[in-house]
């Protein structure tokens, strides 16, 4: 799936800002309130706490909560952020003035987002363990074998943006490359919510013991109909934020549609045959070399 070839950027006639004269600014490396400071100039200038080199008018770029996250906190930076690109994606993705958009710690959210869906797979997984009664062996070799194959899943279900503008090389400095780049951090965001269905197994498990055979169902259930409900959201969140920030037509976003699901399922199949199965052989006999 490729973007056009070409991303319209708008003109860019406007002077730098001065933080003297602005709104309150911040560093984005320490979140130490840059008002006062001029960032004008060709070197621009350094903030006094931790000597990171800023320029004015990089701020006016990115108006999403995690550039403030030095500032406020990376938790609520983190959550206001994921609740933003969930539930509002067309409106962050309306928050990047791209000939101004600079890098931001951005993959920092991604790492987040897909060590948070990691969890949620390893407590289902504890969940269904304990549901099905496994053995302590068994509960040994299936979270040993879900952890790293989880963790490497999400990273490839996430690594979208070759999806959508083709394979590049690292090199590449194109302004499609790293408008993709930079969604590529985001776009992912709804998949933090991944615990709350995981937490319903647990529930499930639970009103099993508690009241067999009557309650459980229905909360097996429910935590299969949020997971699909998360995974339709980001779907939905992935679709608009690089379709506004690559300025991809219907058509191409109509393919996108369809492909996302088939290269989704893919990625899920290779994994579970090709690390999830090995793992599980090979700590498998590790439990059974070592009782």
């Amino acid at each position: 799936m490729t973007a056009p070839s070409a991303v319209p950027v708008p003109a860019f006639n406007a002077q730098p800002c001065d933080t003297s004269r602005a709104a309150d600014v911040y560093c984005l490396g320490c979140g130490y309130n840059l008002r006062g400071l001029s960032g004008e100039g060709e070197a621009g200038g350094r903030c006094p706490e931790c000597g990171r080199p800023f320029e004015a008018r990089e701020y006016a770029g990115v108006r999403s909560p995690w550039v403030d996250r030095h500032r406020v906190g990376a938790t609520a930076a983190y959550w206001r952020t994921v609740l933003l690109v969930t539930f509002r994606p067309l409106d962050f993705a309306r928050r990047f003035d791209w000939p101004r958009v600079r890098f931001h710690g951005s993959s920092k959210f991604r790492r987040l987002t897909v060590a948070w869906a990691t969890a949620a797979a390893l407590l289902a997984a504890a969940a269904l363990a304990l549901h099905y009664q496994l053995t302590a062996a068994g509960v040994v070799v299936l979270l040993g074998a879900i952890l790293p194959s989880a963790a490497l899943f999400f990273h490839v279900a996430t690594e979208l943006a070759g999806f959508f503008v083709g394979p590049r090389l690292p090199t590449d400095n194109s302004e499609e490359g790293f408008r993709a780049r930079i969604m590529n951090d985001y776009a992912s965001a709804a998949l933090a919510w991944l615990p709350l269905p995981a937490v319903i197994v647990w529930l499930a498990v639970a009103a099993e013991r508690l009241f067999p055979g009557t309650v459980a169902p229905w909360f097996f259930a429910g935590a299969a109909a949020l997971t699909g409900w998360v995974l339709v959201l980001w779907a939905t969140d992935v679709l608009i934020l690089f379709g506004t920030a690559l300025a991809l037509g219907r058509g191409a976003l109509v393919l996108a549609g369809v492909f996302f699901p088939i290269r989704f399922g893919g990625v899920a199949v290779m994994t579970v045959l090709f690390i999830f199965a090995p793992l599980a052989c090979a700590v498998g006999g590790l439990v059974a070399k070592f009782p």
